[in-house]
């Protein structure tokens, strides 16, 4: 009678094993479809920065975090031309300086409020492309508006890229 028992209770735990392996597949399954479009999307409002920032230069109070692909002289550039264009009055302010292929991404924290004024927006497009003539040589520069722990809230580009710097 305990031969039988056993039998019964390990077919049991074999298919409560065999539905547990395929609940498993189907979940993998599903998180990895579109893995090769989510490596090249663009970012979506709401996602937080998916850089590490290893890197830092101060300016004063003022602070440029940038990765790896960014070297110090172009860091100290954007922390220079921002300080010489009046970043330096008020409140001390922090960016992220990151890249994406030939486009240069500057992630900055700003008021939720602000970051839906159309004049900000325009006025940050404005620094876009002076950002890109005057400091990142004519490459496409994209500013991140960011809420809190840099979720992106806005994505505001200079344009499309020059001729010059087309590959």
């Amino acid at each position: 009678m305990s031969y039988g028992y056993s039998i019964a209770r390990h077919g049991r735990v074999a298919r409560f094993l065999a539905v547990i392996v395929v609940l498993l597949m189907i979940m993998f399954s599903f998180s990895a479809c579109g893995d090769e479009k989510k490596t090249q999307a663009e970012p979506q409002v709401g996602e937080m920065s998916k850089y590490t920032f290893p890197n830092i230069h101060k300016f004063g109070q003022n602070q440029v975090f940038y990765t790896a692909e960014i070297s110090e002289a172009t860091a100290v550039s954007l922390g220079e031309y921002l300080m010489d264009h009046g970043w330096d009055k008020g409140a001390p302010w922090g960016g992220r300086l990151a890249k994406k292929g030939d486009i240069y991404e500057l992630h900055v924290i700003l008021n939720k409020e602000l970051i839906e004024d159309p004049k900000v927006q325009s006025d940050t497009r404005d620094m876009a492309r002076l950002l890109s003539k005057k400091v990142f040589g004519d490459a496409v520069v994209e500013i991140h508006l960011c809420g809190e722990r840099y979720t992106l809230l806005k994505l505001i580009s200079s344009g499309e890229p020059t001729q010059s710097n087309k590959k």
